[in-house]
């Protein structure tokens, strides 16, 4: 999409400097962009560890709309568009460090947790519940600056194998002025679409004239139209040696053949609301204390369409032979047939979505000229939903053919059949489902500055968390004892957009029906076309419920000299695991489910991690720095994996 911006802002970092008075020295002060590069590489070069930093007129410079944008431009960051298989969706999800797995980095603010939730049905149950975060949840508006940490030290929070995202909120006493006022408004076109949509946010922050005591408020309004044109080749299936198939060419038996080819419409509009306050008091230079906290909730209602042809079913269900069939390398990539055992999914997801808060309470204080300490505690809570979807499909008639073209789009069509219409009803389902991640934290440090020309100071601190997290699936409907003779959902002549798959290729025109999504809800509302039975439907197997709790001690000793510095530090956590899942069959299940009687069972785990860490810095001149670093690092399993 195109993004026309308008921004008003940062209006205390943008004045011009006040022009001297005749015979006073001149100073040069660098404001905007350029200042906030040099604030940024001033806080690298002068990390121990290795670290990448972006800050706040760094993320104002360009039109991003969340954190995930903000830092997509540090080296060695990866962002993708999605939690998992399931293809992008326009705006960045997940980040990675270092082209490692998203649930291998530690997304913290403020150095503590954040849950959040994903929208996405297929991330909030079965295999797919990771441990990464949605930044979806984050717009760019909320930071002050992000610090990315490459090399881990001992007070870094664990978790994260690739390393740790640390996203630093502002607060009121940080600013320049008494008063700053800042807003903008964005106006986001989707090409796709078509559509344009507003994008808001404001800021006020207030501190008194003695910079004791300040608040800042925050609010965000954004939302999107969103159109993603697609072609999905849903994994692979061998032809069965029994098949008519096989019977008829032997060479075809064991030849993998695609399961499905869809041509996939996504449609979606979001809206992200929601907004963040910071209570700022310094009573002397020796205490500060701050209250923040933060909320956002995403809407994220859906309609994905899906075409598809079913070569494999066409081969192993319908028992087709395959006319000229085409293999390289062990795989069917071309063949036609005389029907198509496809059939066009329909899926209307009207309430999905997440939301995600935290409340934090954090202080500082210095206990003499040498000891100070410093704690945080709080609790965050994310949950992702999907609730009321209506699952319909249609079967398509006709015959089908196809060829697979490399990484070039498949090409398909279909002889004799008809596309542009409905066809008979071939399965119906639906259900809800929600994902809930929430911890309570707590945290303790303290430095100790020695009186020693090269050890300067001694670090040490304590934390303890207690992580929830759960996978519900309480209906997964069918259809019910009409749902295939009662009429199908009306039907208004609507068809895929005319420039479907333009830029893509692979489907010559064909054209595609599609129904109004509020046709799929008024269908699925209707009694006997599903069963809504929570009991019946209730699919137990994708459900899990994992508690965590952890205690972690360090301690680091900061060192240096002459042109170099470093630090030395261990890290002890003791995690301790208790996990529900539900098995099938017990000598007392649970019964009533038509996925079986099942039995919630309990698995507990405890173990320890020592994680040592070093770093050195050298500077070989003002402008060259060398480093190195070793770690040992740790992530626990996806929640999905434990579950």
């Amino acid at each position: 999409g195109l993004v026309m911006a308008l921004h008003q802002g940062h209006a205390q970092a943008q004045t011009a400097p006040v022009q001297p008075a005749a015979g006073d020295a001149q100073t040069v002060v660098v404001t905007g962009v350029r200042a906030a590069l040099e604030q940024s590489l001033r806080q690298k070069r002068n990390a121990d560890a290795v670290v990448e930093v972006v800050t706040a007129e760094d993320i104002g410079k360009m039109p991003d709309k969340n954190v995930a944008d903000a830092i997509q431009r540090l080296p060695g960051v990866n962002t993708q568009s999605s939690a998992g298989g399931e293809g992008g969706f326009g705006e960045n999800d997940r980040v990675s460090l270092r082209g490692t797995s998203p649930s291998l980095q530690q997304t913290l603010f403020n150095g503590h947790a954040i849950s959040t939730g994903d929208w996405f049905v297929l991330n909030q149950i079965g295999g797919n519940v990771g441990r990464s975060s949605s930044f979806s949840l984050l717009p760019s508006e909320l930071v002050g600056s992000i610090v990315v940490q490459k090399s881990p030290t001992a007070d870094l929070v664990e978790g994260g194998v690739s390393g740790a995202i640390n996203v630093i909120t502002r607060r009121p006493l940080d600013f320049k002025q008494q008063l700053t006022v800042e807003g903008s408004v964005q106006a986001n076109y989707n090409d796709l679409s078509g559509k344009t949509e507003p994008h808001l946010s404001g800021l006020v922050s207030w501190k008194n004239a003695s910079n004791t005591a300040g608040i800042l408020i925050q609010g965000f309004s954004e939302k999107a139209s969103v159109r993603r044109d697609g072609q999905e080749i849903l994994g692979y299936t061998p032809i069965s040696a029994t098949s008519a198939a096989a019977i008829a060419n032997p060479a075809l038996a064991g030849v993998v053949v695609p399961t499905f080819i869809g041509a996939a419409l996504f449609e979606q509009t979001k809206k992200r609301e929601g907004g963040a306050f910071d209570i700022e008091v310094r009573p002397n230079r020796d205490l500060t204390l701050d209250l923040n906290g933060f909320y956002s909730k995403l809407e994220a209602p859906h309609q994905n369409t899906n075409s598809l042809a079913a070569p494999a079913n066409s081969i192993n269900s319908l028992g087709l032979i395959p006319i000229n069939p085409v293999v390289r390398n062990g795989t069917l990539v071309g063949a036609e047939f005389t029907r198509n055992a496809g059939e066009v999914d329909n899926i209307y997801r009207p309430d999905a979505g997440g939301e995600s808060w935290y409340l934090d309470f954090n202080g500082k204080w210095r206990v003499s000229e040498r000891f100070s300490l410093s704690g945080k505690v709080g609790k965050t809570h994310g949950v992702g939903w999907d609730r009321d979807d209506v699952y319909y499909q249609n079967n398509v008639d006709g015959g089908m053919v196809y060829a697979l073209n490399g990484l070039s789009p498949a090409s398909v069509s279909y002889p004799g059949g008809n596309t542009a219409v409905p066809g008979s009803t071939a399965w119906a389902g639906g259900g809800e489902s929600q994902s809930v991640d929430k911890e309570e934290y707590a945290q303790l440090d303290g430095e100790l500055r020695l009186d020693n020309p090269t050890f300067q100071s001694f670090r040490f601190g304590a934390r303890w968390t207690d992580h929830q997290r759960t996978a519900e699936h309480p209906l997964e409907t069918r259809p019910g004892p009409v749902g295939f003779t009662n009429p199908q959902p009306a039907w208004s002549g609507q068809m895929y957009p005319g420039d479907f798959g333009s830029d893509i290729g692979g489907y010559s025109g064909i054209p595609y029906f599609k129904y109004d999504g509020a046709a799929l809800g008024a269908w699925g509302a209707i009694p006997g076309n599903r069963l809504l039975d929570y009991v019946l439907r209730h699919n137990w197997m994708n459900e899990f419920e994992v508690a965590e709790k952890t205690a972690a001690l360090y301690g680091m000793v900061d060192f240096g000299g002459d042109g170099w510095s470093g630090n030395i530090g261990l890290r002890a956590i003791e995690t301790r695991q208790r996990t529900i899942v539900n098995l099938p069959g017990g000598p007392t299940p649970i019964l009533g489910s038509a996925f079986g009687p099942y039995t919630p069972t309990t698995f507990e785990r405890t173990y320890r991690d020592y994680l040592p860490s070093a770093n050195l810095k050298y500077n070989v001149s003002p402008d060259l720095t060398l480093r190195t670093a070793l770690a040992k690092t740790i992530a626990r399993p996806d929640y999905s994996a434990l579950g």
